[in-house]
């Protein structure tokens, strides 16, 4: 799913004639100038949480563990920025027409809800395999 983010952020910034992260960048510091500094408290983790993308699936790719901590951490990061773990997630309420503070309710849950999922599944991720759960494995995979 991160590789997903990775494409759709890519995609939606070369339709929008934007050069993909540098004209975030230059965005970034043109708030930093007419905000000041305490817009960095927004902008840190919206970035933050990009540039761990790549490594997140990088590592969950290889099947490495560091890749679901740092799944772990990027939760947080994903409910301030309102960027849920599956991409698609919040297109699903976007076309229903209700007010927009049901709108927002609903998105949120979603969110939520995406995220609960992620962490169900990242927690059994790391479950450790019980050497008999491995030998009975590995025997039916043999056909015994």
């Amino acid at each position: 799913m991160d590789a997903a983010q990775i494409l759709i952020y890519l995609v939606s910034a070369l339709r929008q004639g934007g050069t993909p992260y540098l004209h975030d960048i230059s965005g970034s510091v043109a708030v930093l100038d007419s905000h000041g500094w305490t817009a960095l408290m927004f902008l840190a983790p919206s970035w933050v949480l990009q540039v761990s993308l790549f490594a997140s699936c990088a590592l969950l790719l290889w099947r490495s563990r560091l890749g679901v901590y740092l799944a772990y951490v990027q939760m947080p990061l994903r409910l301030m920025v309102l960027m849920p773990s599956v991409p698609f997630a919040l297109m699903l309420v976007r076309p229903l027409d209700v007010a927009p503070t049901s709108l927002l309710v609903l998105s949120g849950c979603l969110l939520l809800l995406v995220e609960l999922l992620k962490l169900g599944m990242l927690r059994r991720e790391l479950r450790p395999v019980s050497s008999a759960g491995i030998n009975a494995r590995k025997g039916s995979a043999c056909g015994i």
